[in-house]
């Protein structure tokens, strides 16, 4: 079969997100997964997905539209989008679509032009879910949240907690077509490695207990906590960076490891998704602490964590909690620094 998986965010694999974190873990397993199965993939998208060599996949990539007058760019991109998808359609022939849900206000007419294709929407949250939106911003997003939903296939979410939002908010759609897929890990990938090398990279001595965090920085994961918590211990304990986020939360993040001139907090960077294994074997022990926000994701990283073989500790919230039983396979902690 034929599948044409679609990644319509233009900022998805750009320089600017540092080329990492769960999502391409996620996509390249996706793909991987189909693969797997005997079925033929061309990913529709502006960038390649970095740090990943797969000969068998085909690229079919979007033109980007520059425009300079603000509060057209968006737009444009969702139309230029839109219009590619359609010549990309006509030409491929595909036997489904596989649609990372993503905004695209114009995707409409994309489905409308062929409605017999059957797409499967991957909804690892909804559009209207994310923070800091305008009223009138978050009102648009749901009636694309309703559209995708609505005509959608099959609806492929990461959590229980997703559905049950999405029954609970949405009841036009049938949720026989909703399908629970948590993610996962590939063991394959992730398990434990040599980390010598990185360790002396780093300046880890032997000794040293090192906690680590991987991915990309964001408010809700509440890594300040892991700071201030690592700052209360004795000089044995260092704690592990790895990755980035935004410029202003970055700088805060530093501040707070400066407040107590604290050589033990190392930012390592963002680092090559096929390099992480041996950056988390580095770590004697990983966390992931996080907000109720973001409850209603299956965090990647937890995954991958539990594949290295490692005592985990993360907040007890959402998925994560029905993922990590306290005691047994990792342990479980409020989100106050205390606890940590």
């Amino acid at each position: 079969m034929k599948i044409l998986h679609i990644l319509q965010d233009r900022n998805f694999f750009c320089e600017d997100h540092n080329r990492i974190g769960g999502h391409i873990a996620h996509i390249i397993g996706v793909v991987e997964a189909f693969q797997k199965l005997g079925h033929q993939v061309t990913i529709t998208s502006f960038d390649p997905v970095p740090f990943w060599e797969n000969e068998k996949v085909k690229y079919q990539f979007f033109v980007r539209k520059r425009v300079s007058v603000p509060g057209l760019s968006g737009i444009v991109t969702h139309w230029s989008m839109s219009a590619q998808l359609l010549d990309i359609l006509k030409n491929l022939s595909p036997d489904m679509i596989y649609l990372r849900m993503s905004s695209n206000i114009f995707f409409c007419k994309v489905h409308r032009k062929f409605p017999e294709i059957p797409f499967v929407l991957e909804c690892n949250s909804l559009l209207s879910m994310g923070q800091g939106y305008s009223f009138l911003r978050r009102l648009l997003l749901k009636k694309e949240d309703k559209y995708y939903l609505k005509h959608a296939t099959a609806i492929s979410v990461v959590s229980d907690i997703l559905k049950e939002h999405i029954k609970d908010r949405y009841k036009f759609v049938n949720p026989d077509k909703i399908l629970v897929n948590p993610n996962g890990v590939d063991v394959n990938r992730f398990h434990p490695v040599p980390s010598v090398k990185v360790r002396k990279r780093l300046g880890l001595a032997d000794g040293t207990t090192v906690v680590g965090f991987s991915g990309n920085f964001s408010s809700w994961h509440r890594i300040d906590l892991l700071i201030r918590a690592v700052q209360q211990y004795p000089e044995e304990i260092m704690l592990l960076l790895i990755g980035t986020g935004p410029k202003q939360l970055l700088s805060v993040l530093k501040q707070i490891a400066k407040e107590k001139n604290d050589h033990r907090i190392i930012f390592a960077g963002p680092v090559p998704f096929n390099e992480m294994p041996e950056y988390l074997s580095a770590c004697d022990i990983l966390a992931m602490p996080q907000d109720e926000y973001d409850n209603h994701r299956s965090p990647i990283k937890l995954f991958e964590y539990m594949a290295m073989q490692k005592p985990v500790i993360a907040s007890a919230v959402g998925q994560i909690a029905k993922v990590i039983t306290n005691g047994e396979n990792g342990l479980l902690f409020e989100n106050r620094t205390e606890s940590i």
